[in-house]
């Protein structure tokens, strides 16, 4: 069954209404709390801030708002500025994503290698692996096993 919509028109008044209310018994407690506020005499900003307080300046009019700066650029440049922006970090973050970087090739690398290459002198002869094995066997000869555990 539809129920009509005149029915409930003025419960939504009613909402309204309680919302309103509500806001202004809030309103009225805050205003109160904050208009007896006092200036801590102890404070080393008391005597000034008292000052501005008593103060009653003017606000300015609209007639005494600058006009706009002649040398600014219009907001279309702004945006071809951005995208410029966009496609030199969507270059950057190409050339530098995982797996574009090689040692492969290149004056600088073979120059950087061979720079150190001589700083770290001269190349070693590979070792007899016989000379290992052996070291390898004694290594084992002498290591003794641990003990059993206690039971």
């Amino acid at each position: 069954m539809k129920a009509p919509a005149r029915l409930f028109a003025n419960a939504r008044h009613g909402r309204m209404a309680a919302g309103l209310f509500a806001c202004a018994l809030t309103t009225g407690c805050a205003g109160g709390l904050l208009s007896d506020t006092r200036i801590d005499p102890a404070s080393p900003i008391a005597a000034e801030a008292a000052k501005v307080a008593r103060a009653g300046g003017t606000f300015p009019k609209f007639s005494q708002i600058p006009e706009v700066p002649k040398d600014v650029r219009p907001p279309k440049a702004f945006g071809l500025a951005a995208a410029d922006t966009i496609r030199v970090r969507d270059d950057v973050i190409a050339r530098t994503e995982p797996n574009t970087w090689t040692l492969q090739g290149g004056e600088a690398t073979n120059s950087f290698a061979g720079q150190a290459r001589t700083a770290a002198g001269p190349e070693l002869a590979p070792t007899d692996p016989a000379v290992t094995e052996a070291f390898a066997r004694e290594l084992r000869k002498r290591a003794t096993p641990p003990p059993p555990p206690k039971r």
